[in-house]
């Protein structure tokens, strides 16, 4: 029975097209020439399939996964962000598609992406899809909650895109992670660690990491109300990101495992944290120097909680919310072994 509709496991996914297909034809229109002149939808296009995709590959195993998903997720919210956020500012029961709007869904889809990375390797393709759906209904009404009602400024989304998807995959990549150790624990079975990196699966990140660092500008100034906006956002997310590049080349050589040499896991990611951390205020008049320091900061906290705080977030948590290692497990069943054959040894003796 499980073979015979193993086939047609996406089909509610089909299905939810078609229940979009509906709502595009009943509430959408085209908006005209409104936001005609909005800047950074082609570069924030290409992070979101190209950055992104290919910065999922870091995992050896999960390569075509990542960029294949990555792709469909994307395709998938993007649609479905458009309705939801515009949901908040419907007039006349219409939505209106703009360039401005297919940015914001582009900007949007990113907060899915985010949390994709947490759950690579852990979560089915269903169950990738099911989560991206409820995250973005959400993350929009987080959004709703952030920029309308409590007024938070946040024009590069580094609080209701980038720690929102941050956050959310966190929690549910604690949630399917326990069950996934129980049931390893309950099977007695000891799993090959496919969390790592392989050398090729490495340089397919840095392409993606890249290119993300490339249009990172684009990605937080596009979504500014002014020339003059758009112009500090630019300069300060540039010199932000390249501030934490350097710093953080020079702090993943002093603490990496490898003795001096570059951890590639900090050069992937802690780069782009110049881009994160600047991105609610690069609107803003923090000065060139504060763009610089804020980047220095990023990198510095970045790569150190890579480095240190990782594993030590693993011991904070629960032990039944714990993935023990494949060393760990295997004297885990090797005392269990020899505990039953004690046993069965004194039933024989008596």
């Amino acid at each position: 029975m499980v073979l015979k509709f193993a086939g047609a496991k996406y089909a509610p996914l089909m299905v939810f097209q078609l229940v979009l297909l509906v709502l595009y034809f009943v509430f959408a229109r085209y908006g005209g020439a409104k936001d005609v002149g909005i800047k950074g939808f082609e570069d924030t296009h290409v992070m979101i399939f190209i950055g992104f995709g290919f910065l999922m590959t870091f995992l050896k195993k999960y390569c075509y996964s990542a960029l294949g998903f990555n792709w469909l997720l994307a395709a998938l919210v993007i649609q479905w962000a458009l309705l939801c956020q515009s949901f908040y500012h419907m007039k006349d029961n219409t939505i209106l598609i703009t360039k401005k709007s297919l940015l914001e869904a582009d900007i949007m889809s990113a907060t899915v992406l985010i949390t994709f990375g947490a759950l690579l390797g852990v979560a089915s393709g269903v169950q990738l899809l099911f989560i991206a759906v409820v995250e973005i209904a959400v993350a929009c009404l987080n959004l709703w909650l952030c920029e309308d009602v409590f007024k938070v400024s946040d024009v590069g989304g580094s609080i209701a895109i980038h720690a929102f998807g941050a956050y959310f995959g966190f929690g549910a990549s604690i949630a399917m992670r326990a069950k996934k150790s129980e049931e390893t624990n309950s099977n007695n079975v000891v799993t090959v660690d496919l969390n790592g990196p392989s050398y090729v699966s490495d340089v397919t990140a840095m392409i993606g990491s890249i290119f993300l660092w490339i249009y990172w500008p684009s990605f937080n100034s596009g979504l500014t109300n002014s020339d003059e906006e758009y112009t500090r956002a630019v300069v300060n997310t540039y010199l932000s990101l390249a501030a934490a590049t350097v710093t953080t080349f020079v702090l993943s050589s002093a603490v990496s495992k490898h003795h001096g040499r570059f951890d590639m896991v900090h050069i992937q990611n802690s780069t782009l944290a110049g881009g994160v951390g600047v991105g609610s205020v690069c609107n803003m008049y923090i000065g060139p120097g504060g763009a610089v320091a804020v980047g220095i900061g990023a990198g510095l906290l970045s790569v150190l909680g890579y480095r240190y705080l990782t594993f030590s977030l693993l011991l904070l948590l629960p032990r039944k919310h714990m993935v023990l290692p494949n060393s760990v497990l295997f004297l885990k069943l090797w005392a269990k072994k020899v505990v039953e054959l004690r046993q069965a040894k004194l039933c024989t003796n008596l």
